[in-house]
């Protein structure tokens, strides 16, 4: 419950991820912001217009979160 109210208090902000990779459906980008440690937290999927490749700095505001990850869209 914790985790969910936290990730929920993000939404509409505006957060730096640094890409990753591709999610296995092929629709989201894979990333984590400052506020997500490897291999440890959730993970920040989001769309973008504008072609990625790992390791690309990105801007995105966060349109959902869940209990361990966020989701949003590249601004």
């Amino acid at each position: 419950r914790i985790s969910l109210r936290k990730n929920q208090e993000r939404v509409g902000r505006k957060v730096d991820v640094l890409t990753e990779s591709v999610s296995t459906d092929g629709i989201f980008y894979v990333g984590r912001s400052y506020a997500e440690a490897p291999d440890v937290d959730g993970k920040v999927y989001f769309t973008s217009e504008e072609p990625l490749k790992p390791g690309d700095f990105v801007s995105v505001r966060i349109l959902i979160g869940e209990e361990y990850d966020v989701t949003g869209a590249s601004v």
